[in-house]
């Protein structure tokens, strides 16, 4: 299939059901990408053209890869779940992470309990900071990360 035949079926699937826009990226078996691809709007207020270097909010799908991506490491015998963090990260940059009830946590967790979202940490993206606004709020009112 063509590069122009590829586009003109992801321009195809705009306005489909929910789909408002697209990106696609087509790898083939050497591993090297044959079409890169968007369609749709970024900004339906501005009309700004999704591209495919566009910055786009996954959210949530983000677990996928990064559980995929911990796993292989694992299975490479260069990350072991059952350790604790901070084997792998500076304390420097997981201090404080995990503070309940004035005790901090943050060198107890695990790398098993982040793959497994139960190692106590908010929800960074939905859960309110004390005194601020969620993440999803300020995406929301259009001045927040992910924003514009």
């Amino acid at each position: 299939m063509k590069q122009t035949e590829l586009q003109a079926l992801l321009d195809r699937q705009i306005n489909k059901g929910n789909v408002y826009n697209v990106v696609v990226g087509i790898q083939s078996k050497d591993r090297s990408i044959d079409f890169a691809g968007a369609a749709g709007r970024a900004d339906p207020e501005t009309g700004t053209k999704m591209t495919v270097d566009t910055p786009y909010n996954i959210a949530s799908v983000t677990k996928m890869y990064t559980a995929s991506v911990i796993l292989k490491l694992h299975e490479q015998g260069l990350l072991d779940l059952d350790e604790v963090i901070s084997k792998y990260l500076p304390v420097s940059l997981i201090n404080g992470i995990h503070v309940y009830k004035g005790n901090d946590y943050s060198c107890q967790i695990r790398v098993y309990q982040l793959v497994n979202q139960t190692s106590g940490l908010a929800d960074y993206y939905l859960d309110k900071p004390r005194g601020g606004q969620s993440v999803f709020d300020e995406v929301e009112q259009g001045y927040g990360p992910g924003a514009g």
